[in-house]
């Protein structure tokens, strides 16, 4: 067990603070990717709208 120190851990908040935004950017490009997939194959556009519904809703 390490003690902590004042200051110990500073860098800490901003560490996680950053891979948590990368995450969500992550997962924001994956569902343009998938939307523009969908969008591409374009050939009857209310089946096409449903598919783009249920990935933004994580389906």
């Amino acid at each position: 067990m390490v003690p902590l120190r004042h200051g110990a851990l500073s860098g800490f908040g901003n560490e996680f603070r950053g891979v948590t935004a990368r995450k969500r950017t992550e997962e924001a490009v994956r569902f343009l990717a998938d939307a523009r997939a969908s969008l591409a194959e374009l050939v009857e556009y209310e089946s096409t709208l449903g598919r783009i519904a249920n990935l933004a809703v994580g389906g």
